[in-house]
Parts: structure tokens; C-alpha cells; sequence
């Protein structure tokens, strides 16, 4: 008897340091792949993300490889995070992105992501690109948190 007392502790213990643990936000340092509709490699990037209020997040610290030539002037870019549940710890819903040149005299470059963030913690969807004719493309992506080195 006094083993079931034991393990009821423990568990009720587990239990009590679990309570107000919520799931992990997009907050952190991501890096994706953004493929073209036949697989290639068309550009990566990185950003800050942190979930601000509501649905925003705020990215910081973006950079596209390679910038040339629809990224090479300054950009906006806002996104959303509207979380509808969580598992494995981690807040899961639906993604999106915007990032657009800034430029007066040209046509500006208009990057649209929308995806969903999974189970695993990445974030996956389809992006389109559109703009100057020679800045123009769509696919899919795929952004994670790199493992710490």
C-alpha cells in the first residue's frame, strides 16, 4: 500500500509541475528552404520571429539568400500566427508572410507564405512570388528552429 501511496505522489507531483507550462510559441531564430514548384532550391532565408499581440509576429533580422535580384533593396515583411491547438508541446495553427520590396520607381516584389506549423515544431505551406518578370516563382517551403549547436 504504502508503494501506491509512492507513485500517487509522484504522479500528482508531475501533475502540479506541469500545471501553467504553456505551449512553445513561435518565438526563436528560423531558417527555411523555399523550393520552386519543381523541387529546386529557389532561395533561403532566416528571420527573428516573436508572437507580439493577437496574431502578430514580429520578424526582425531577415536575410534571403540570394537577395539579388528581387531582394536587393529594403523590404517590409509582417506575419501572423493564429494558434488552434498545440501538441507536443508546442503551439501549432496557421502561418503567414509577407515580405515586399520597397522601392518607388520600380515594380516592388510581393513574397506571400502560407502554411501551418506541425507537430515537429516546423512550419510548412506554399509561397508565391510576384513582381518584376524576372521575380516571379511558386512552391513550397519548409522552416525550423536549427538545433543548437
Amino acid at each position: 500500500m504504502n508503494k501506491i501511496k509512492a507513485i500517487a505522489v509522484a504522479c500528482a507531483s508531475l501533475a502540479l509541475a506541469s500545471c501553467g507550462n504553456s505551449p512553445q510559441n513561435l518565438d526563436g531564430f528560423w531558417i527555411a528552404d523555399v523550393r520552386s514548384s519543381d523541387n529546386s532550391l529557389a532561395f533561403t532565408f532566416n528571420a527573428n520571429l516573436a508572437q507580439g499581440n493577437g496574431n502578430n509576429v514580429n520578424v526582425s533580422n531577415l536575410s534571403i539568400t540570394p537577395s539579388e535580384p528581387c531582394f536587393a533593396s529594403g523590404v517590409s515583411v509582417s506575419a501572423t500566427f493564429s494558434s488552434m491547438g498545440s501538441a507536443n508541446g508546442l503551439q501549432t495553427g496557421s502561418f503567414a508572410m509577407k515580405v515586399s520590396t520597397m522601392s518607388a520607381s520600380a515594380v516592388n516584389n510581393v513574397l506571400t507564405l502560407q502554411g501551418t506549423r506541425n507537430s515537429d515544431g516546423s512550419i510548412s505551406g506554399t509561397w508565391a512570388l510576384t513582381g518584376q518578370t524576372s521575380c516571379s516563382g511558386d512552391g513550397t517551403f519548409r522552416m525550423r528552429i536549427p538545433p543548437p549547436v
